[in-house]
């Protein structure tokens, strides 16, 4: 099972944005949504995920999209 079947739906959106270096600030602007609900999903993906901060988060989500092969 993937660690990202954890995640909802939005969770997982912002992920995608964490990935890609975005702000909390752009993140809630493309979401339309608040900058505290992004906080509140960011904090829910480090739990689900068992992480302590969105770089390891990102890793986490790297090593899961990334082959052996290179």
């Amino acid at each position: 099972m993937s660690e990202f079947s954890r995640l909802t739906k939005r969770e997982h959106d912002v992920l995608l944005l964490i990935v890609k270096s975005h702000r909390d600030k752009d993140i809630a602007k493309h979401l339309a949504i608040s900058v505290s609900t992004v906080h509140k999903h960011v904090r829910s993906i480090l739990r689900r995920l068992e992480v302590s901060n969105r770089t390891e988060a990102a890793n986490v989500y790297w090593r899961q999209h990334t082959t052996k092969d290179g």
